[in-house]
């Protein structure tokens, strides 16, 4: 059996593959990794968002910000084969930011990274099927285009499956609480799965 091509996916870069081998968003904090993916044609986009809004230093990077990000990353399917009408998504990322303010105050605070992206797939009327956020913890995230498995890797607990985007489920209920269990050492959400929903050709 061959063996997937992983095609890395960096701060601010939008990927596209169609049935065979990895997209990987590596040291993924608190931003946003974006997985889309039409299980009917296979095709399969990743998009590492890490900013809120464009600056002029950087105009020709859509895929840093979540309204661009999410369109140019719908766009690039579509000329893949993808229709946009059929496309699901999982989301990972948004480790909560430590600040260092005056006098040595140190707190943490939520991305809002995450919060831009799962606003802009809804105003874009695409099925968010599970999500991964918060904690503490940097993640790696891979989508495999041929499964639509979505993967989510954290150095201290390993490697699960977040969802299976080919046939819009998420795990069980009892693998969630597992997970939970396992993950939220500081009682912080890190596990927010949405219900999945029949789509129509």
């Amino acid at each position: 059996m061959p063996i997937a091509v992983a095609v890395m996916v960096g701060r601010g870069d939008i990927r596209v593959r169609r049935s065979s081998g990895l997209l990987t968003c590596v040291g993924l904090r608190s931003g946003a990794c974006a997985c889309l993916y039409d299980p009917a044609t296979l095709v399969a986009g990743m998009a590492h968002i890490t900013d809120l809004e464009p600056d002029s230093a950087s105009p020709s990077r859509p895929g840093k910000y979540p309204g661009s990000g999410i369109e140019a990353l719908i766009e690039a399917m579509e000329r893949t084969g993808a229709h946009r009408g059929r496309i699901v998504a999982a989301l990972s990322g948004g480790a909560l930011e430590v600040v260092h303010g005056a006098e040595d105050d140190v707190k943490t605070v939520e991305s809002r990274v995450c919060r831009a992206v799962l606003l802009e797939l809804d105003r874009q009327g695409i099925t968010l099927v599970a999500s991964e956020t918060g904690g503490r913890e940097d993640r790696s995230t891979t989508l495999d285009p041929a499964t639509g498995i979505v993967q989510v890797k954290w150095q201290s607990t390993g490697s699960q499956v977040l969802c299976d985007l080919k046939n819009g489920k998420a795990p069980s209920t009892a693998w969630q609480d597992l997970l939970a269990s396992t993950r939220r050492t500081d009682n912080s959400p890190v596990w927010s799965p949405e219900p999945a929903k029949v789509l129509s050709a």
